[in-house]
């Protein structure tokens, strides 16, 4: 018995021995597949980790620390890594274990602002869930001082869970609230003292059922049920800079947005106003609203909603300081809107620009492009004038394309903007084909064929696969 003892001994120390060169073996291949950063501080190392590493990828540092040793010391010691955290709401069932990691994982930030969200991919909760998202958002709540970025995407019942304590969120910097479930579903939102520079809202998060302050706002995506919900809005959020308006409908007995004064300027401001959801899009009230309101607006798009020509290119005429113009009309409302834009600029006295005088950039997306020729398009295009303006850029997207190269004329004629300092793309619209490009490519391989045809000795024809 004694000699089996002591061969047992024997074999553990030859285990352990083997085990201890394992271990000085993986250290040495480590060392060998990172030579440097055990050279440098951690410090460095963990600027290295923050600047390279993309931390809104979640799990992303426990990658790191599995790599090596020496990886996972910075790892654990680089709090920037730690300060997100994005939890799935569906997986809350098993909070008690993942409170320990979550817990962990935010330790790890130290004091940094945190960014955290939470998301559902459920468009229903029952209350078993929201049990646990109430688990979870008791937990958050105690960090809402640290809160930089808050992206909520769940059923509206849970977003009042997410109130925050005591000075609540002092650093929230952006907010974002997407709603799941049916739309007249209740999601009334408060923070108390929460002054988001940055807010993102889905469609059916309305701006009346949020309780927080607009008033440091530069950048907003919202909806907008009505003209009073607008402008009620705008009132508030004096330092805009970029505004996406997505109205969804309107009250019968709403104001029209045109009779508002909104008294503070939108310095350097960007509106969208897209999918309007009740008739066409009046020119003259967004007119109205912009000078009324001493808005000094750089740029404008407008985005799958019915207008009147006639009124838009008014609009366009009444806002000298616009320099980035984006069309998008709904459906074949476009037919007419480029020959309306040429006939105005036609319009300006020689040696005077008066018509969009600072404009940089302008992009049009033709609806029916079956409706035109390309010679109508370059007339109109011709019109804005390329010298006089300080156009750069012109993008037009095409919704279809059905193979209708640009012909040789017509590529001069691009050639010809282009040595005026006017820089013109032609794309089809959802595959970003350049149509100019492909037609360009097209007359070469034509030129080809015909030059082998007439010289049989000539070089090879290009092949489909170099026409881009």
């Amino acid at each position: 018995m004694k000699q089996i003892e002591a061969e047992i001994a024997a074999a553990k120390d030859r285990l352990n021995e083997l085990f201890e060169r394992h271990r000085k073996a993986r250290a040495q291949m480590n060392a060998l597949h990172d030579p440097m950063s055990a050279r440098f501080p951690v410090e460095i190392g963990s600027k290295i980790f923050e600047m390279c590493i993309p931390t809104e990828l979640f799990g992303y540092p426990i990658y790191l620390g599995a790599l090596c040793q020496n990886w996972r010391k910075i790892a654990w010691s680089t709090p920037g890594v730690w300060n997100f955290i994005d939890i799935d709401a569906d997986r809350l069932a098993k909070w008690v274990e993942l409170q320990d990691i979550a817990v962990e994982w935010l330790f790890r930030s130290c004091d940094l602002p945190l960014t955290v969200k939470v998301h559902s991919s459920s468009t229903s909760s029952d209350e078993k869930t929201i049990l646990c998202v109430q688990a979870l958002a008791e937990y958050l709540n105690e960090l809402s001082p640290r809160w930089q970025t808050l992206d909520l995407a769940l059923p509206g019942e849970c977003f009042s869970l997410f109130h925050g304590k005591g000075l609540a969120c002092p650093l929230l910097h952006t907010l974002k609230l997407k709603k799941y479930g049916h739309h007249s579903q209740e999601c009334d939102f408060y923070l108390e003292n929460a002054k988001p520079r940055e807010l993102l809202l889905g469609d059916s998060v309305t701006l009346k059922s949020l309780q927080v302050g607009f008033y440091n706002l530069t950048r907003a995506n919202v909806p907008c049920f009505d003209a009073e919900e607008c402008a009620g809005f705008f009132k508030q959020a004096a330092l805009l800079e970029s505004c996406v308006v997505r109205f969804t409908g309107r009250q019968a007995d709403s104001p029209l947005l045109g009779e508002v004064i909104v008294s503070h300027i939108f310095a350097n401001s960007n509106l969208t106003f897209k999918d309007l959801g009740y008739g066409a899009l009046k020119g003259d009230t967004i007119l109205s609203f912009l000078t009324r309101s001493s808005c000094h607006l750089r740029k404008l798009r407008i985005s799958e909603s019915p207008f009147d020509n006639n009124e838009i290119v008014s609009l366009l005429g009444g806002v000298p300081s616009l320099q980035h113009l984006n069309i998008h009309p709904y459906e074949s409302d476009d037919e007419d809107f480029l020959e309306s834009l040429a006939e105005a600029i036609a319009q300006e006295n020689v040696g005077e620009v008066q018509f969009l005088p600072l404009l940089k950039s302008f992009r049009y997306l033709i609806c029916d492009p079956l409706l035109w020729t390309w010679d109508q398009l370059l007339d109109s295009l011709d019109k804005l004038g390329p010298g006089r303006r300080p156009l750069k850029t012109m993008r037009i997207y095409l919704s279809t394309w059905q193979g209708f190269y640009l012909d040789v004329d017509s590529l001069a004629r691009i050639d010809k903007l282009s040595q005026a300092g006017l820089k013109l793309m032609i794309y089809e619209g959802f595959k970003s084909v350049n149509i100019i490009k492909r037609s360009r490519n097209y007359h070469l391989k034509q030129l080809q064929a015909s030059s082998k045809l007439a010289n049989p000795k000539a070089g090879p024809v290009l092949e489909d696969s170099a026409v881009q």
